[in-house]
């Protein structure tokens, strides 16, 4: 995963996906979008959460 031209996480892609560990990645994944609402909503706490932290 590349910020400002740096590499902050590297790995599988189903390891980066599913459990990164860079704030950076963290963000990124939380705010990709999912087509079940409920999910979405889950989804939508955990990045207000993440981005709350910054």
């Amino acid at each position: 995963m590349l910020q400002h031209g740096r590499i902050v996480e590297e790995g599988r892609s189903t390891d980066v996906c599913d459990r990164p560990r860079h704030a950076y990645t963290r963000r990124l994944v939380a705010a990709a979008p999912v087509p079940d609402p409920v999910a979405q909503r889950e989804r939508r706490l955990q990045r207000l959460a993440v981005e709350a932290v910054f």
